[in-house]
């Protein structure tokens, strides 16, 4: 008998990638359109779970201060990708720790390059993860002085996660193979 080592990975997984910064709206949208981008974005990443992100839970986080208040009931760039890492994060993380990471980041980069780096570091761990591609373009992004050791570990943190909820979803690593 033979374990085998592979679970079944979702296509959502396998194609995974966040619309970039260049790609979120130029203009205001409303909560409900927020909701909808937040979840055709990381709808993979919470396998069956559908409650992942509500009107009411993006209304905790402007209560909360997490996310910065609608403009006439409109969200902005800045504030999608905001909600979406919050989204994103929140599995392995305390809202605290996650709003920390999010002005740290700021303070080094620009919201776009914060976001647009979180984006193509949590791709990559997805694949590192999921399909075991260790590449150069990945192992580039790490900054020799660490500023993007953080952002690599949480998002590797989350992909492991996921993979942790996936083997148990299937019962365990693999099925046994004769």
């Amino acid at each position: 008998m033979q374990i085998s080592r592979k679970v079944k990975i979702p296509d959502g997984l396998k194609n995974f990638k966040l619309e970039r910064w260049s790609e979120l709206p130029d203009f205001g949208i409303y909560k409900d359109q927020l909701v909808t981008i937040i979840k055709e974005n990381l709808k993979p990443i919470y396998l069956d779970d559908e409650d992942f992100i509500s009107p009411s839970m993006i209304n905790n986080y402007v209560k909360l201060n997490r996310i910065k208040p609608p403009v006439k009931k409109k969200y902005f760039k800045e504030q999608i990708a905001v909600a979406m890492i919050i989204t994103g994060l929140k599995q392995v993380l305390t809202l605290d720790d996650i709003s920390s990471g999010i002005s740290l980041a700021t303070k080094i980069y620009s919201h776009e390059q914060a976001y647009n780096i979180f984006c193509e570091l949590f791709e990559n761990n997805i694949k590192q993860v999921f399909m075991s591609e260790l590449d150069d373009i990945y192992l580039s992004k790490i900054a020799d002085d660490g500023t993007n050791l953080s952002i690599n570990m949480i998002t590797l943190s989350l992909c492991m996660k996921i993979y942790t909820q996936l083997i148990i979803k299937e019962g365990g690593i693999g099925g046994i193979n004769e």
